[in-house]
């Protein structure tokens, strides 16, 4: 499994800013993951490679996956 990145890392390592990032995890272009609604993103590495090359991600399902908690 890759990293998982915030927002911010995000932004950073592919030299956008953090609303570019967020606009395109609320738009689709971008696949990312909210606890709850509202919650922090996290985007896995190779979601974020995906979209700064104009592909999609292999798994991409077109809507907010919920993180699963450990029991």
């Amino acid at each position: 499994m890759s990293a998982r990145l915030t927002v911010a890392e995000v932004a950073e390592a592919f030299r956008r800013h953090p609303v570019t990032v967020r606009k395109a995890l609320e738009g689709g272009a971008l696949h990312g993951a909210q606890a709850r609604t509202g919650g922090r993103w996290l985007i896995q590495e190779a979601c974020a490679e995906a979209w700064i090359a104009g592909e999609k991600c292999v798994h991409r399902s077109g809507k907010v996956v919920p993180i699963r908690r450990a029991s």
